[in-house]
Formats: structure tokens, sequence, C-alpha cells
């Protein structure tokens, strides 16, 4: 009996896989803002003032930063930073090999990043 080892995908294979992916992605949230209406009918019309502005809970730690620090790091350099580590996800050490490892490395590094998220979250719910 011989193992057979578990076949992994070429490099030209998941780029075709994940550029095929986004682009139905890109497609189907385009689609979705264009014919569905937007959901921030929440705001009463005598609260309309600068200071009483909301976002949903998705992107609230977006808007504790731009109210505590320039709007170029807050609302550009941040998101685009965040964006960016995502981006070089795959070519950093280790990418691609089924290392125990490793594979522990980067749950942990997600757990500490939804740790801060859901806690920057909650403390913007509950300090209003």
């Amino acid at each position: 009996m011989s193992e057979t080892q578990p076949k992994f995908a070429t490099r030209r294979e998941l780029i075709i896989k994940e550029l095929s992916a986004s682009l139905l992605l890109t497609l189907v949230l385009l689609s979705l803002a264009l014919f569905l209406p937007p959901g921030y009918s929440t705001l009463k019309p005598e609260n309309t003032g600068v200071g009483e502005l909301t976002a949903p809970w998705l992107i609230i730690w977006l808007q504790m930063l731009l109210r505590y620090l320039p709007p170029l790091l807050a609302g550009v350099l941040i998101p685009l930073a965040s964006l960016g580590l995502l981006a070089v996800l795959p070519w950093l050490p280790g990418a691609g090999r089924p290392d125990p490892a490793l594979r522990y490395q980067a749950s942990l590094h997600l757990a500490i990043l939804l740790a801060l998220w859901c806690t920057m979250a909650l403390l913007t719910f509950w300090g209003r």
C-alpha cells in the first residue's frame, strides 16, 4: 500500500480561483448596492447633528478612530494598512505549508484581531 500525497493547488490555480471569487463577490455586492436601499434610515430627524451620527456596528471602530485621530490617518491610512496586511498574507513565510505550528500562529493572530475589534465595538456601544 502506498501513501498518496495530498494534491496542492498550483500558484496559477490559486490565483485564478481567488480572482474569480473576488470578481463574483464584487459583482454581487455592487448589484446589491444598486438595487437595495441603504440601511441608514434609523436616524431621527431631530438628531441629525454631526455629534449624533452613529455608524453600523460593523464599522463603528472606524468611526471611533475618526473621532479621536486626524482624518487622513484614521480614515485612509489605517484602513489601507489593514487591507494591505490582509493582501500580503499569502506571501508571508510559511504561507501554503500545512505546518500545524504556523496554523496555530495564524489562528492566534486572527483571535487577537477579532478580540481587539470586538473590544472597540463594545466599548463604543457601551460608551454612548
